[in-house]
């Protein structure tokens, strides 16, 4: 039997270290990535219900105001005056949602008939203004309504 020679004794405990740092790195980064993705899919569920929210907030204005007797009682006394309402939705996936519905609206008059063109802008936000979980959106809508003839027009 031959015996080896003394420079290649101890070559595979460098070898299995580096690879055990190689592996240890590719975990990390695995991780990291992890993280951020789902980071990200948090965040994009929180913009979605922000989002649907300011949604919800023109949706119930625009009813608010068109199956009014009187469209001075949601979007504003005389026009050109915004009324703004805050709502807290209630309800699953909903909590710490703030929904600010600002509702204003213009007469028109247009071949004997009464208009009212109302301009209403609803922002919703979660969470707390310079924190990594806050989100906001704003959703701006126009919507007319038509009351009949100018002598009907309140």
């Amino acid at each position: 039997m031959k015996a080896r020679p003394r420079s290649q004794l101890g070559f595979s405990l460098p070898t299995a270290v580096f690879l055990l740092a190689v592996l240890a790195v590719l975990g990390a980064y695995m991780v990291s990535v992890s993280t951020v993705q789902r980071s990200t899919t948090t965040f994009a569920v929180l913009g979605a219900r922000a989002e649907r929210a300011a949604r919800s907030g023109v949706e119930w204005a625009v009813y608010q105001a068109i199956t009014a007797t009187q469209v001075a009682a949601t979007c504003g006394a005389a026009p050109g005056s915004p009324v703004t309402t805050v709502v807290n939705p209630v309800g699953p996936g909903l909590d710490g949602l703030r929904v600010e519905v600002s509702c204003e609206y213009t007469r028109h008059q247009e071949k004997g008939d009464c208009f009212y063109v109302l301009a209403i802008t609803a922002s919703s936000e979660s969470g707390t203004l310079d924190q990594p979980d806050y989100v906001s959106r704003v959703i701006q809508a126009t919507a007319t309504d038509h009351f009949g003839p100018v002598s009907a027009c309140p």
